[in-house]
């Protein structure tokens, strides 16, 4: 996941675009080390730091659960927080979240799906393109028709394989 992740950060960042990531402090640091890998010549620039943005998954989601379910009004306030002025710059923006899968680790898929159905409101209100990934293990004890949904609220959909220890 993160080998594919990392270049969707890449080409963001190479193309010119806002990249923002909503994700756990372990990716963000793995993203962090791929692109000091991958592109030693931007990598503390200025431009990168206008156009990449590491938030923690976790933190965001505190923002707007509210006994432990998504809250449209806080969620939207939220997201402009993070989109508004980035929006305004005119630039493409690409996202990468995590925080469905959080809720699906933490055993919430209910709120896990209504957050989904969110993001896609959100599209309604920004343009962006999210990059969703779920470890196959947080739908392995959930029965089939969750994940059906969580697939169905996709505009579209690939599956990665797994790969062995990275």
């Amino acid at each position: 996941m993160e080998a594919h992740v990392g270049s969707f950060i890449q080409n963001g960042i190479q193309a010119g675009e806002t990249v923002i990531t909503i994700a756990t402090k372990e990716h963000r640091e793995g993203f962090a080390h791929r692109l000091r890998a991958a592109c030693p010549d931007i990598v503390g620039t200025i431009d990168l730091l206008s156009s990449y943005h590491a938030l923690d998954a976790d933190e965001v989601l505190s923002t707007f659960l509210v006994e432990n379910r998504p809250e449209r009004a806080r969620f939207f306030a939220s997201m402009d927080q993070v989109f508004s002025g980035r929006a305004r710059e005119g630039r493409p923006i690409r996202v990468f979240g995590e925080m469905v899968t959080r809720l699906w680790q933490m055993g919430n898929p209910r709120a896990a799906i209504e957050l989904e159905e969110l993001w896609n409101d959100l599209a309604r209100q920004y343009t962006f393109s999210l990059l969703c990934a779920y470890p196959l293990t947080v739908f392995a004890e959930q029965d089939g028709q969750r994940f059906l949904e969580t697939c169905a609220a996709h505009s579209q959909l690939s599956v990665i394989p797994p790969r062995a220890a990275v």
